[in-house]
């Protein structure tokens, strides 16, 4: 659920940025008349500003906002502190949606986190993680020379960065 006491501010930055709604039939952007209301109105804005276009969106692709909120990593900007969309929700909100402009973008963002999140080295994990990481089937038990991974022919059980 979003909610709506935020959208007069929104209506009000996107004043002082001068953001216009950009279309494919119109490429320069045009003005549009807006508060908080008629904002809320829509499921999704795209806009432009002098700073480059964007989209504004009520309702993400996927489990919604609430969701995104659980990875969420907080930016600080002029004092302000802004939750931004952890980057692995952005990339499977957009194959969700499956728009046309986010096919073109998803190979950049799909670098992007693979540059963010390289693949771990191989070897046992951490110790700190092997209990949860590879947890060991009831009544199996510790065995010795154990690595603690499981056998080969077996995927492992994923693992949530941190």
């Amino acid at each position: 659920m979003t909610s709506t006491s935020h959208q007069p501010r929104l209506s009000a930055a996107l004043r002082e940025l001068g953001a216009r709604i950009r279309t494919h039939a119109e490429p320069e952007a045009f003005a549009f008349a807006h508060d908080g209301a008629s904002l809320g109105g829509a499921k999704m804005w795209n806009l432009q500003c002098a700073y480059g276009a964007f989209d504004i969106t009520f309702e993400p692709a996927g489990r919604g906002y609430d969701h995104l909120a659980l990875r969420a990593r907080v930016v600080t900007v002029r004092g302000v502190d802004i939750p931004v969309a952890d980057l692995a929700d952005v990339v499977a909100s957009k194959r969700l949606a499956n728009r046309p402009k986010d096919q073109l973008m998803l190979p950049q963002l799909e670098h992007a986190l693979a540059e963010a999140n390289p693949p771990s080295a191989p070897g046992p994990p951490p110790p700190s993680l092997r209990d949860t990481a590879y947890p060991t089937p009831p009544g199996a038990g510790p065995r010795a020379g154990s690595t603690g991974r499981p056998p080969e022919d077996q995927p492992p059980t994923p693992r949530r960065r941190r």
